[in-house]
């Protein structure tokens, strides 16, 4: 990550607009950007590159072509720009973050999972570029710990290609002596596996068959596991034939007639994300190692249309309550190690700062994506742009806050003048 042109306090005013002279003085977006955690002059120029390259200044509609360095350049420091129309930081933040929510929907629609994501923009000759970019505002690298003893580690639980990457990062840190826990929560929930995902296969099959090839062996000596492994899978292609990835009523139709058809036929209720992450970590010889405690979340009660309530699945924020709600007692004053998974690392930091107050020590970790694995580049652009404005999205508060805490300072300290 670039560390150059770091900002001094002189160049970066760290208190909100106060009067209309300051306006005048100050480039709003420059310091802006500051509070979202982006303080080098690159990292603010690729900050607003992302923003234009996504659609985000036209409407949706992407762009020909990317905003050069020098014209991102002439926007942050340019007192004339169109950002300089805003009275205040805090107001350019709400105005980010309302841009950032309507982009996150628009390459991720409520409701809809991340695997069903589309190719929903049109920059894959810019690939590389785009790339070294989400690079340099920290969603594709390794993030380490910064210590090596921490009283708990604490897994966050994800899809199957999501968890096991965190597990394998965590294994080999256990391994290599770069962590060191007490103890370990593995923090899942009440969601459905997908029945059939090319990303959730387990030698062969996906892993809620897996899953249930298990649960049937040991209620039964007479279940064969490679004939109940082959029945269980010939259900799910019958009901998923014909049926789109993205069209997200017929997935969702579907899956119910499965999780019916497996519990009336066997007698079995279909896995969660919990069953699967339990499945996982007792399979690891590493991790087996250590003393396990599994959060199960429940799903949670969200109003869906007006007056029409559903359980939906938990989220990051209702699964750290959850988790809270367990074992806050016992964590609190304590060392936590958090290991997430790129590009959603500062996404879920955010979340975790929503949840976990500041008697709780925490560090996030998460282990590098290989670019070079990456199997669909226009696939894996929507995945970051996804990742980028759902951080935006969840940082919003505590950079409110952050600025509130230090206008006061500052009001404070000219009133002690």
């Amino acid at each position: 990550m670039d560390t150059s042109n770091e900002l001094t306090t002189k160049e970066c005013l760290s208190y909100d607009q106060i009067d209309a002279e300051d306006c005048k003085k100050r480039n709003i977006l420059f310091e802006t950007i500051h509070y979202y955690g982006y303080k080098t002059l690159s990292q603010k120029m690729d900050f607003l590159q992302l923003f234009h390259a996504s659609g985000a200044f036209t409407n949706g509609k992407t762009p020909d072509t990317l905003m050069t360095n020098e014209e991102a350049k002439n926007n942050l420091l340019d007192a004339g720009t169109f950002f300089q129309k805003f009275p205040s930081i805090s107001e350019a933040l709400k105005w980010f973050n309302s841009i950032g929510q309507n982009q996150r929907s628009r390459f991720r629609p409520e409701g809809m999972e991340r695997r069903q994501m589309s190719s929903r923009i049109d920059m894959v000759q810019f690939f590389d570029t785009l790339v070294e970019k989400f690079r340099n505002l920290g969603f594709i690298d390794k993030i380490i710990p910064k210590n090596n003893t921490f009283h708990t580690l604490l897994i966050l639980g994800a899809a199957y290609y999501g968890f096991n990457l965190r597990l394998q990062a965590a294994a080999n840190m256990l391994k290599n002596k770069e962590i060191n826990p007490s103890r370990i929560i593995l923090v899942g929930g009440e969601r459905d596996l997908w029945p059939n995902d090319s990303d959730n296969r387990l030698n062969g099959e996906t892993i809620a068959v897996e899953i249930i090839a298990e649960m049937l062996q040991k209620s039964s000596d007479e279940y064969n596991k490679c004939d109940i492994c082959m029945e269980i899978q010939s259900e799910i292609d019958k009901y998923l034939e014909g049926v789109s990835v993205t069209d997200g009523a017929a997935v969702m139709s579907a899956h119910e007639q499965i999780y019916e058809c497996i519990n009336s036929k066997y007698g079995v209720k279909w896995p969660t994300e919990t069953d699967m992450i339990s499945f996982l970590a007792k399979r690891n010889p590493i991790i087996n190692k250590y003393p396990l405690d599994i959060v199960n979340s429940p799903k949670i009660l969200k109003e869906q249309n007006k007056g029409v309530w559903k359980y939906v699945r938990p989220n990051t924020k209702s699964s750290l309550e959850e988790t809270i709600r367990q074992y806050g007692e016992s964590l609190m004053s304590k060392s936590i190690v958090i290991i997430s998974s790129q590009p959603y690392c500062k996404y879920q930091e955010q979340i975790v700062k929503s949840v976990f107050n500041q008697q709780y020590k925490i560090e996030m970790v998460a282990p590098a994506i290989n670019v070079q694995e990456i199997s669909s580049k226009e696939r894996f652009l929507v995945t970051l742009f996804e990742a980028f404005f759902s951080s935006i999205y969840a940082s919003v508060n505590s950079a409110l806050e952050n600025v509130e805490n230090i206008k006061n300072q500052h009001l404070d300290s000219k009133e002690s003048e």
